[in-house]
C-alpha cells in the first residue's frame, strides 16, 4: 500500500441492547460538550499521529453526531458536529449546511465543507485535541475518507462551475499536487442503472486498505466501482443494488435495491461480480472488519434482533433484543464510532453511538446457513 500511494504521488452513553450470551455493551462516557479547548494545529500533536501500522486500542471509542440547526421556517441553516472519545471529552463543532462526515478512523474524523466559494476538508485528530485543513481549490469536496497511510485524504470532487463529477482523488497533507484515482463515473453506467441525476457518492476503504470504493446513487439504484490500489484495476457493480454497508476482502456487502427498510443484504463477489441474499428483511445493517455482519432483524412482537453472521462461512448466531430505534452502524448516516476489528458500532436516534463487543462464539451458539 505504501509503494501505491508513492508511486501516486508522483503520479452513549445510554444502554441500547439488552444483552445476549457472548456479547458485551462498552457505553461512550457521559460528558459536557465543549469541555475540549480550541483546536490546536495538527502540528501540535504530530507524535500521536500514527499511521497504518499502529495499534487501534488508544482510538476505539472515538464517536461523532451530526446534528442539523434549523431556522423558524425550518430551512437548514448548518450542522453541530459533536465530536468525542473515552480519552478527551466532548466538544461541538460548527458546520455549515453542504458538509458530510466520515470516521472515525485511527482516532480521526473527516469533515468536508462548502460555503458556496470554497470547499475544504478537515481532518480532526479527537484525542489528540488538534486539526489539520485542506483547501480544495476549484472544486467541490462533496466527501472524503482518511487516506490508507494517513498521509493525506480521499476525496470525491465535483467541479464548482458545472457540478459535474470529477471523480475521486487523493489529496495530501503535505501540500503537493492532488492525484486523481478514479475517473468520474461514466454516463453509460448510469443510464444502465436507470440513473438519471446522482444524489449521493459514498466512498469507502476495505477493511485492509488495500480497495477503494466509489458509490454513486440516486434514491433508487446504485453504480458501485471498486478500484484496487496495488494494481490499478477497476471493478464496476452495476446490477441492482442500493447502498454500501461493508468492504471486506473480495465481498462488497450492500442494501438491496428497496425503497425503504425491511430490505435484503446482498454479499457481492468481486471476481464474479455476482451477488447472493445473505439476509432478508432486515431494519439496519453492519459489517466488522473481521468479516462478521451484523443484522437488525425485525421480530413478531415488535422487537428487534441483532443476528451475527461470519462471511466467511455463513454461521450465524443472536446477539440479543436491541432497544427500539438501534441499529448496526453500516451505511452513509449522521454519526460513527471507531471499534476493534471484530466488534461493531450501534448507533441511536437518540442519542451517541456505543460499541457491541462480539465475544468469540461458543460452538454451540452457532448454526449452519441454510
Amino acid at each position: 500500500m505504501e509503494s501505491r500511494f508513492r508511486r501516486i504521488g508522483i503520479l452513549g452513553p445510554p444502554l441500547v441492547l439488552v444483552l445476549a450470551a457472548g456479547s458485551i455493551l462498552r457505553t461512550v462516557p457521559q460528558t459536557v460538550a465543549g469541555s475540549l479547548p480550541a483546536l490546536q494545529p495538527l502540528a501540535g500533536c504530530v507524535t500521536s499521529e500514527p499511521g497504518r501500522s499502529a495499534p487501534t486500542v488508544d482510538f476505539v471509542g472515538t464517536w461523532w453526531r451530526q446534528d442539523p440547526d434549523m431556522d423558524q421556517a425550518g430551512s437548514l441553516t448548518g450542522w453541530t458536529l459533536t465530536v468525542g472519545s473515552p480519552r478527551a471529552g466532548t466538544m461541538a463543532i460548527a458546520l455549515p449546511p453542504e458538509s458530510t462526515v466520515t470516521g472515525p478512523d485511527r482516532g480521526r474524523i473527516v469533515a468536508t465543507a462548502d460555503d458556496g466559494m470554497q470547499s475544504t476538508v478537515r481532518t480532526i485528530h479527537v484525542s489528540g485535541r488538534c486539526s489539520r485543513s485542506l483547501a480544495v481549490d476549484g472544486a467541490i469536496a462533496r466527501r472524503a475518507i482518511l487516506a490508507p497511510n494517513a498521509d493525506g485524504v480521499i476525496a470525491h470532487l465535483l467541479d464548482r462551475a458545472t457540478r459535474q463529477d470529477l471523480g475521486a482523488w487523493y489529496l495530501p497533507f503535505d501540500g503537493s499536487d492532488r492525484v486523481a484515482l478514479l475517473p468520474p463515473v461514466a454516463d453509460n453506467m448510469l443510464q444502465s442503472a436507470g440513473i438519471e441525476r446522482v444524489w449521493a457518492t459514498d466512498v469507502r476503504l476495505s477493511a485492509d486498505h488495500t480497495g477503494l470504493a466509489v458509490q454513486s446513487c440516486d434514491p433508487h439504484a446504485c453504480v458501485t466501482r471498486v478500484l484496487d490500489l496495488a494494481s490499478g484495476s477497476i471493478t464496476t457493480i452495476d446490477g441492482e443494488h442500493g447502498a454500501l454497508i461493508g468492504f471486506v476482502g473480495v465481498r462488497l456487502i450492500t442494501l438491496a435495491s428497496c425503497s425503504g427498510f425491511p430490505c435484503d443484504i446482498l454479499s457481492w463477489d468481486l471476481s464474479t461480480r455476482l451477488p447472493v441474499v445473505i439476509e432478508a428483511g432486515v431494519v439496519g445493517a453492519g459489517v466488522s472488519d473481521d468479516g462478521q455482519l451484523v443484522v437488525a432483524i425485525p421480530d413478531p412482537d415488535g422487537t428487534t434482533t441483532a443476528l451475527s453472521i461470519e462471511l466467511g462461512t455463513g454461521q450465524r448466531r443472536s446477539l440479543g433484543t436491541l432497544e427500539p430505534g438501534a441499529v448496526p452502524q453500516g451505511g452513509p448516516g449522521k454519526s460513527g464510532i471507531e471499534t476493534r476489528p471484530g466488534d461493531i458500532g450501534l448507533i441511536r436516534a437518540g442519542g451517541p453511538p456505543s460499541i457491541l463487543v462480539i465475544a468469540p462464539p461458543a460452538a454451540s451458539n452457532w448454526e449452519n446457513q441454510p
